[in-house]
Formats: structure tokens, C-alpha cells, sequence
């Protein structure tokens, strides 16, 4: 069986306040879940990584970033807004992880990335900061990520709130499709089966049951072989963009996918 992960990477890169009405500390609150209430797994923060250096301009920041185990939310950290115009660079990536079941295909599900504006007034003291028990939510804007799109994509997706909150986030969004291992359950006695998982003879019918149960094992190796090529155009593109070449040969030409299919197909149906 396929142990699946979908990968969705956000780089958060500036702040930017248009014409925020109030001055205060801000911090962006990111988290995401699935759109169709059959899919469970809640999306999980992985990883965090300060990309660049922030020009964060002395006492606009304070305090660093937290993860809300209580929602699986990420937090920026808090940066103060003090005029318009003004820039916060914050430089930063935070994956999440959405784990799909075993023996699952692609997701059929869309994905919705929520992005909150969270304000906390101004106070003497930098311990309440710390705490941050008067953040509050005064503004939320959403994607809605559809399932093709799950196979592969980088984008940049400007987050706007609204007209009280007027003020421009830039944000890429790179999704992968990831797979995390496989394994070849075997059970004893099933389908014609010795306990070595080889099929004996006069099985055939077994086998073909087999293979229909590996539809979707099949379609997940077609998705992962569709993310790679993905990957590969966007590295391309970066390539022109900064007219530098980003050398992919031994990638390529270490991976065939008309053997690794045939490979990992032969392997689920327990062929030699």
C-alpha cells in the first residue's frame, strides 16, 4: 500500500499596511483544512524556515513565531504598525502536512487556506505582548485550493482583507504531492495466497481482483510522476526569471517513468 502526503508550502515575504485604521501589533494566523467533511486529517505545521534575513526595523518586531497546537494554526510574529505605507518584511515559510489513508489516489477534495489578520493593542508592558491574550481576529481571507491544483502548483497569491483592513500581504503558495513510503500487505491464506505472498496456481480470478483493488495505487503513481514534471517546469521558469541555470540533468536522467511505474505496479501485485 501507498502512505500519501500532500505538501503545501506558504512563504509569507511582506506586510504591507495600505491604510490600516488603528495602530497596534499585528500577526498573521495561517491554517487549512480539507473542504469535504469526509476527509478528516487536519493539516499539520511541519517545518519552519526564516528564509532571509527580516528587515523588521528595530522595535516594530517582538517575540518570535508559535505554532497553536489547539487548531493546528501558525502565527507570525508580532510586528508593530505604527504609519501607512509601511513596510514589515518577514521572510518566512511554514509547510503543513495533510496526510491522505493508506491505499489512497488523489485527493478528490479541495483544500481552503485561511489567512487572519490577528491586532493586539498597544500596551506599557511587552509581557502581555508575550502571552498575546488580547489578540483577536478582525479579518480573514480564504483559498480555495482545488484538487488539480494538489498535484503540483507555485503561485503568487496576494492576500487582501477588506476595505477596514486595507492592507497587502505578499504570499507564494507551492504544493507537492509527497509519498512518504509503501508496503505490500500480505495476508495469509487470502486470494490464493501462501504465506510468502506469492500467488499459487489457478488463482488468476485472485490475481485480477488484486490488480482492480490497485486502481488507485496506479492513478497516486501517475499523480506523483505528474507533481515531478510540475516541479520540473516551475524550476525552469525560475531559471529564466533569474537568468540562471539550475542544473536538473542527474534528476532527470535518474529517473524513468516508464520503468519506475512498471516497478512499483509489478511490486503491489506481488510479481517477481
Amino acid at each position: 500500500m501507498f502512505e500519501t502526503v500532500q505538501e503545501i508550502a506558504v512563504y509569507i515575504h511582506r506586510f504591507h499596511n495600505l491604510d490600516l485604521f488603528q495602530q497596534g501589533w499585528y500577526q498573521i494566523k495561517i491554517s487549512m483544512r480539507w473542504e469535504d467533511s469526509e476527509y478528516t486529517s487536519l493539516a499539520t505545521p511541519a517545518r519552519v524556515v526564516q528564509y532571509e534575513a527580516p528587515d523588521l526595523g528595530g522595535e516594530n518586531v517582538y517575540g518570535i513565531w508559535r505554532i497553536d497546537d489547539t487548531d493546528n494554526s501558525f502565527l507570525t510574529q508580532p510586528f508593530r504598525i505604527k504609519y501607512a505605507r509601511q513596510d514589515i518584511r518577514l521572510s518566512i515559510m511554514i509547510s503543513f502536512t495533510l496526510p491522505l489513508g493508506e491505499n489512497e489516489g488523489p485527493s478528490t477534495s479541495a483544500v481552503i487556506l485561511k489567512f487572519e489578520l490577528m491586532q493586539a493593542p498597544i500596551t506599557d508592558t511587552m509581557v502581555e505582548l508575550l502571552a498575546y491574550p488580547d489578540a483577536v481576529s478582525v479579518a480573514v481571507h480564504e483559498f480555495r485550493i482545488p484538487p488539480k491544483a494538489l498535484l503540483g502548483l507555485h503561485s503568487y497569491c496576494p492576500v487582501h482583507f477588506d476595505a477596514f483592513h486595507s492592507v497587502l500581504v505578499d504570499v507564494s503558495v507551492h504544493i507537492s504531492l509527497l509519498k512518504a513510503g509503501s508496503f505490500l500487505k500480505v495476508h495469509s491464506g487470502s486470494y490464493g495466497q501462501d504465506v510468502t505472498g506469492k500467488i499459487s496456481d489457478g488463482s488468476h480470478q485472485a490475481l485480477g481482483l488484486v490488480a482492480a483493488l490497485d486502481i488507485k495505487k496506479i492513478t497516486l503513481v501517475k499523480a506523483l510522476l505528474a507533481a515531478r514534471n510540475t516541479l520540473l517546469e516551475e524550476l525552469q521558469k525560475i531559471s529564466k526569471g533569474i537568468e540562471h541555470t539550475i542544473d536538473v540533468s542527474d534528476f532527470v536522467s535518474n529517473v524513468d517513468d516508464v520503468s519506475m511505474f512498471d516497478s512499483i505496479v509489478q511490486a503491489n501485485l506481488g510479481c517477481c
